[in-house]
């Protein structure tokens, strides 16, 4: 009766993997990780440049809160109507809790073309003061 019972699990064993190949791990599923609940916040700082040089009058200050994907969550824009740096900005933004956030910044002439940008953008920060750099 043993044998019996020791061939009739070996037969049923072979059955289940091919020849020739070794069985798959087999993993229990993931869990999805919940997603955050969406928050609204806001960021104040300065937007700021090395060089010694007026904006002219027509110059617009652009400030933008990106998410992990580089989606815009948030944005400044404003004219500023002769104001010279360091420029003061509140951007509000919308963000799933926890979320890495980034910023990036930009002075644009007149014309919409950039005179001034970070370089990449930055990891965000409570009152961050951003140095642009010259553009071309």
């Amino acid at each position: 009766m043993r044998k019996l019972l020791v061939a009739s699990g070996a037969m049923l064993l072979a059955g289940c993997v091919p020849a020739g190949r070794p069985p798959e791990p087999v993993s229990a599923p993931r869990p999805q990780q919940p997603a955050g609940r969406l928050v609204t916040g806001s960021v104040s700082g300065t937007v700021a440049y090395r060089e010694r040089m007026a904006l002219l009058p027509d110059a617009v200050v652009e400030v933008q809160v990106l998410g992990a994907a580089g989606e815009v969550l948030g944005r400044y824009r404003q004219a500023t109507d002769g104001l010279q740096v360091p420029i003061r900005f509140t951007v509000a933004y919308q963000a799933r809790e926890g979320a890495p956030l980034r910023l990036t910044a930009r002075i644009l002439d007149g014309d919409g073309r950039a005179l001034f940008a970070l370089p990449a953008p930055q990891p965000m920060t409570a009152a961050p003061a951003l140095m642009l750099q010259r553009v071309g």
